[in-house]
């Protein structure tokens, strides 16, 4: 695989196409600064299938694309990417359908490098709506960030999303 022209393009928006549970096309947008949170099917491989979870979440950091070229063909095509930074649910708050209360996530920890990752736009769901839990207040940051720019300690998520996705068909993504 060969780079074409040197060039990495960036991207303040992406529109993912999917299939509603009622089969019907929608259409998401993903922008980075005002709606930036995704799901994806979760790989996890825990043995207890009481605290597995279907989905995993990340927050989009970055819409990028390259032109590439297989050294096999002459044909140039685009690759698209993105770059998020992963949430984890919280290990000591029981949330879901069966405890009546919405799922928590935090973003994982920003020093472990596994908690960041370039993500196949394929690879999502679809766009979530996160509700920040204020009573758990907002991460630490440097003390000369602008406090709207900082993350919350923990997000629920919104169920209408679990709901939505239990029988999903991905069809679409586009930038």
């Amino acid at each position: 695989m060969v780079l074409v022209g040197n060039h990495i393009y960036k991207h303040e928006a992406i529109r993912i196409n999917f299939t509603t549970y009622d089969m019907r096309r929608k259409q998401d947008s993903i922008n980075v600064r005002s709606h930036p949170y995704v799901m994806t099917l979760a790989h996890e491989d825990e043995e207890d299938k009481n605290n597995r979870h279907p989905y995993w979440y990340a927050k989009v950091l970055g819409i990028f694309h390259v032109n590439i070229r297989l050294s096999d063909n002459s044909e140039t095509e685009k690759m698209d990417f993105l770059w998020v930074h992963w949430f984890g649910r919280d290990p000591d708050y029981r949330g879901g359908l069966e405890a009546c209360r919405l799922h928590r996530v935090g973003l994982m920890d920003p020093e472990d490098p596994s908690s960041y990752l370039f993500l196949n736009p394929s690879d999502m769901l679809q766009a979530i709506h996160l509700i920040p839990a204020f009573s758990t207040g907002r991460l630490a940051s440097d003390p000369e960030a602008d406090e709207d720019n900082t993350d919350w300690e923990f997000y629920y998520v919104s169920m209408y999303v679990f709901l939505i996705f239990r029988s999903h068909m991905l069809t679409d993504t586009r930038i």
